[in-house]
């Protein structure tokens, strides 16, 4: 009985390899198709594996392309510098880089504050910073916040730590305050 069922098993596990064969050739003759369909002439001209290897190959080196130009952009706008440690070579986010994720961080965060709780920006810049005041309150309303008064701003969200850092990296933090306020 026991060589019964060692045959039995060994038929399950021939049949199982063929099942495997069938599917991975099927896969190969799907992906060859496919292949044909956007890229008849390469196809035709070395057949349809030595195509496949060569659109990897090219989507390798476009994605390497993509990622140069991004670190090209990154130290261009100064969020990003480089420093070559022997053969490596580092990046590491500047001030600006910084101040740039934490207004991508506050901007999409979907954390909200309970019901009767704010983040609260108050602030008074003097006269000779009128500038840096506009710009912080188009930066505020850029970040979801309402102005209440022309210099005190809300929001529900719950960044109350990112824009407090995003201040002190501004560095205007002798100008404004951030507190998480309740109202009754």
């Amino acid at each position: 009985m026991g060589s019964a069922n060692k045959k039995i098993k060994v038929a399950a596990k021939i049949a199982l390899s063929v099942t495997e064969e069938f599917l991975l050739t099927l896969w190969e003759i799907c992906d060859e198709m496919n292949c044909m369909r956007y890229h008849p002439g390469l196809v035709m001209a070395v057949g349809g594996r030595e195509a496949r290897a060569i659109l990897a190959k090219n989507e390798y080196y476009r994605k390497e392309r993509e990622k140069k130009k991004m670190i090209w952009r990154l130290k261009k706008n100064k969020w990003i510098k480089e420093r070559k440690e022997g053969e490596r070579v580092e990046y590491e986010l500047t001030n600006n880089g910084r101040i740039a994720v934490l207004e991508i961080i506050i901007g999409r965060t979907d954390s909200f504050l309970p019901d009767g709780e704010w983040c609260l920006v108050i602030f008074d810049f003097p006269e000779a910073a009128r500038r840096s005041r506009q710009i912080f309150r188009r930066l505020l309303k850029r970040l979801g916040f309402t102005g209440i008064q022309l210099s005190v701003w809300r929001a529900k969200k719950d960044v109350v730590r990112e824009i407090r850092e995003l201040v002190t990296l501004l560095k205007i933090d002798r100008w404004v305050q951030v507190y998480r306020g309740r109202t009754d």
